[in-house]
């Protein structure tokens, strides 16, 4: 069977928010590759007690040996799903990440007005009404009589002017001239400098877990055993404690899950996050196991965004019930959003 390479990664320390996630990523892959060389190195053990491994002549195996291979590799395997489960839980981690992006920048200055304004059209073509008749004349005045001679007597009083004549009717509006052409389109100002990047809101996340059956007391807390990736100085942990330390006055987002265990079919198993000895809503779930054969279990997962009060902040994830139980491989996943 033909091995696979690992490729020669060297990232440099200096990364940014889109290497990281990069990087993030490369572990799981790489974690996915030595265990393809884990589960190669099983099949060639097959293939050695069987006699069918290229190149190499081994002796006869009896039917203990192959009982004892089989049993090796069925607990290989089994092992190997657990970490399987832990992977998923750290990939969806990172692709439910919020991306966070900086301010918008100012707007650019408004370029200039349109073009200059059209001529105006021509004046309307109507005729001028005609001029109304002149009115009549008044009578003349009388004539005095003629006196002795002497001197003339006075003239007699001008007649009285005669009424106006009606004015002509006005001549009709002439059509409007058409519109002048629109002026030219000013230019488009120019565009705002980008404003600087937001700050990495997710920098401080962490991931403890346990990779065993672990036996819980009623309304008792999961002692994890390890811690996997931690970031920042947000979130704590000390390996075979109980409690996750946080800071206070924040907001945080946790995820967790397990497995059940191998145990009576129907048994139910229900776990919580709880913060400072209070359970954290939206975050219990239950499951019930499937029978003491089977090989693979229910995984039971759930999560919850909350936030801290002033002083201490004891995260922990705890048995829901009344009575207690065993679950395996349980890990919590906790990110400081703001």
């Amino acid at each position: 069977m033909s091995q696979s390479n690992i490729p020669n990664i060297t990232p440099i320390i200096s990364v940014t928010r889109d290497d990281a996630i990069t990087l993030l990523l490369s572990s799981i892959a790489l974690e996915e590759l030595g265990l393809s060389h884990i589960l190669n190195a099983e099949g060639e053990k097959l293939q050695y007690v069987l006699g069918t491994l290229p190149g190499v002549t081994s002796p006869p195996a009896t039917i203990s040996d192959l009982l004892t291979m089989n049993t090796s590799v069925r607990d290989t395997i089994r092992e190997l799903t657990k970490k399987e489960y832990l992977l998923d839980s750290k990939l969806n981690s990172i692709l439910n990440t919020p991306i966070s992006i900086g301010p918008t920048g100012p707007p650019g200055p408004t370029g200039p007005s349109g073009g200059p304004i059209g001529p105006t059209g021509p004046t309307g073509a109507g005729a001028t009404g005609a001029t109304g008749a002149t009115g009549a004349t008044g009578p003349a005045g009388a004539t005095g009589a003629t006196g002795d001679p002497g001197p003339t007597g006075p003239t007699g009083p001008a007649g009285a002017t005669g009424a106006t004549g009606a004015a002509g009717a006005a001549g009709a509006t002439g059509a409007t001239g058409p519109s002048g052409p629109a002026g030219a389109t000013g230019a488009t100002g120019v565009t705002g400098v980008t404003g600087p990047t937001g700050p990495l809101v997710t920098a401080n996340n962490a991931t403890v877990f346990n990779p065993l059956n672990v036996a819980v007391g009623a309304n008792g807390s999961v002692v994890f055993s390890t811690n996997g990736t931690i970031n920042g100085t947000a979130i704590s942990h000390v390996p075979g404690s109980t409690d996750i330390l946080l800071d206070p006055n924040q907001t945080y987002y946790a995820t967790w899950n397990a497995n059940a265990n191998t145990l009576a079919a129907g048994q139910l198993r229900a776990f919580a996050l709880f913060l400072n000895g209070v359970a954290i809503p939206g975050s219990i779930q239950s499951v019930a196991n499937t029978g003491a054969n089977d090989p693979i279990q229910p995984t039971i997962t759930g999560g919850a965004v909350f936030n801290t009060g002033a002083g201490a902040n004891i995260l922990t994830l705890r048995n829901a019930l009344g009575a207690a139980t065993t679950i395996a491989a349980p890990s919590v996943t906790v990110i400081k959003l703001v």
